[in-house]
């Protein structure tokens, strides 16, 4: 490889051009990718405190009469679980979910262990949803935000519209 191909130079036009030589193309955007990220993560970190918090907090509490480990894994949930919820509902605003679906999400984070079902469910039905919508076209325009409303039609012209009179006649 020349010093030319490593660094680029090598008469490529500008670069990130799409279409030039060398470059290639960039699939497009994915607007949700990101906030499916942060919404699995949090799941996880949220599922794993609730198991903790039950598992090992409230036994504690319960029978040994020892009740620091609930009360700091309790508030450490607590303040988790409003960040999981403001991930979820990010998450839930870009891909325009249902009621039911925010619901199963918000109510996972009080059952222990269901917080990974319900997350598993949710990325499966959140592929196949990407899925058909690239094979629709894709994301939209290349800055990755959905597909804009279609374009309105054409409508007649109007009397007293501009260039026309005030009976409808052309003016002069």
């Amino acid at each position: 490889m020349t010093s030319a191909g490593v660094t680029g130079d090598a008469g490529q036009g500008t670069p990130g051009t799409p279409g030039t030589p060398g470059t290639p193309e960039a699939p497009p955007k994915d607007p949700l990718r990101g906030a499916l990220l942060r919404y699995r993560v949090m799941t996880y970190i949220v599922g794993s405190a609730l198991i903790v918090l039950v598992c090992i907090g409230v036994p504690l509490q319960a029978w040994a009469q020892f009740d620091l480990v609930a009360k700091v894994e309790g508030t450490i949930h607590g303040y988790l679980y409003l960040i999981y919820l403001f991930t979820a509902a990010d998450l839930a605003r870009r891909a325009h979910w249902r009621l039911g679906r925010i619901l199963a999400v918000v109510l996972s984070g009080f059952v222990p262990f269901l917080a990974f079902v319900v997350e598993h469910r949710v990325v499966v039905q959140m592929r196949a949803e990407r899925a058909e919508l690239l094979a629709a076209g894709g994301f939209g325009p290349d800055d990755g935000s959905s597909p804009g409303p279609p374009a309105p039609p054409d409508l007649p012209d109007l009397p007293g519209a501009s260039g026309t009179g005030a009976g409808g006649a052309p003016e002069a």
